[in-house]
């Protein structure tokens, strides 16, 4: 029954369960975790990825003749988007336009803070503002970074600082886990101008840890990869939140859509807790939702999480398109549409089960262009 939501998708069947600030936040109620919505109604976060009218030049010529401008097609994917029960756009999204229609989603927005500071410095292990580093190095411990990333926030989130219908932000996307950053940053080239503040912060780690002053990876044990790993995590979400709360304090930092293995290290999960109001992380590879993972997460947190990525493929997908082969991608594979159904059934089901679990993002609104060289192959 839709008149039992409010204008930001708040349930306000039971009543109110936390103060109307005017603003999303995240409060632990009855042992439950929500989100409470600007009126102070519970809100359960149900996003999809990527809302845009098209990531190719063929998509873009297909939405605008649909809809004749980018405003038109905004007003009516929000509608559909509600009419199917989502409340939020996830990241990627077109947040320009889908926030300017009259009562528009929740909105969240990707920032790529060190990505795109690692771009500056041609520390991109690829083109563009990808999250693979140079020598598996976080540039977190540059005196430069701090000042790129308070220049970044503050250009990406102007003119959105008193917005009621900003979700919140993320910083990154996919930092990789970085187990062998200490070992790489002892090996870096200490002329390279790139890299130098990585090495003297991974040496005098070293030295302070064990006294010696010419110190190699033969002196690095697991124990200190993962401290320094930690350490360097700290760092960066360190300034990340103090940036975001000098710009935008009224709004909720989620985290950097940690994936692979770093939301199962407990240095990784605590030192995000810290500063994070919620732990992002994009999950693939299971059917429903680990137990041991999210116990895990409950008892190193004193947040709440929310999964920023998921999604399955139906291998049926072929005999629309034979160029959609589905050979690639991270989302669970299964036979066809139906399945793909059963699939999502399954796993937001398992997941709105947990306490600590604040809602869910759909990967992704309209899928890539098979026709577009420039389209990401795994998906």
């Amino acid at each position: 029954d839709l008149d039992l939501y409010d204008e930001y998708g708040g349930y306000t069947g039971h009543g109110k369960y936390g103060e109307a600030t005017g603003y999303f936040y995240a409060k632990k109620v009855d042992g439950r975790w929500w989100t409470i919505d600007p009126l102070g109604y519970p809100f359960y976060r149900v996003a999809c990825v990527q809302i845009a009218h098209g990531s190719s030049p063929d998509q873009q010529k297909i939405s605008l003749a649909k809809y004749g401008d980018v405003a038109t097609w905004a007003v009516s994917a929000t509608e559909k988007m509600r009419e199917l029960g989502y409340n939020s756009c996830g990241g990627w999204s077109d947040i320009e336009s889908l926030i300017k229609v009259d009562e528009p989603l929740a909105q969240t927005k990707i920032l790529s803070i060190l990505a795109g500071y690692a771009s500056t410095k041609g520390l991109n292990a690829h083109s563009g503002e990808g999250t693979d580093f140079l020598w598996g190095v976080f540039p977190t411990f540059d005196p430069e970074f701090e000042t790129f990333a308070d220049e970044r926030v503050r250009v990406q989130t102007a003119g959105y600082e008193n917005s009621r219908y900003i979700y919140g932000w993320m910083s990154d996307n996919e930092l990789p886990s970085g187990w062998e950053m200490l070992d790489n940053s002892l090996t870096l080239d200490t002329t390279d101008h790139r890299t130098y503040y990585s090495y003297a912060t991974a040496w005098t780690f070293m030295y302070l840890k064990t006294g010696k002053a010419d110190v190699s990876t033969a002196d690095v044990t697991d124990e200190l990869r993962d401290e320094f790993r930690a350490m360097v995590y700290d760092k960066y979400y360190e300034i990340c939140r103090k940036v975001l709360d000098k710009y935008v304090p009224n709004h909720m930092f989620i985290g950097s859509r940690i994936a692979g293995i770093a939301y199962r290290v407990e240095s990784i999960v605590r030192v995000s807790s810290y500063w994070c109001d919620a732990i992002s992380f994009n999950y693939y590879g299971h059917w429903t939702p680990e137990k041991d993972l999210l116990c895990n997460l409950d008892k190193w947190s004193d947040v709440p999480f929310i999964v920023t990525e998921w999604y399955a493929k139906g291998m049926d997908a072929w005999e629309a398109d034979n160029r959609l082969i589905n050979k690639s991608g991270a989302g669970w594979t299964v036979r066809n549409q139906t399945e793909r159904g059963k699939y999502y059934h399954n796993f937001a089901l398992g997941l709105m089960e947990w306490k600590n679990c604040l809602g869910f993002d759909w990967f992704k609104y309209w899928d890539n262009d098979p026709g577009d060289p420039s389209a990401d192959p795994s998906n």
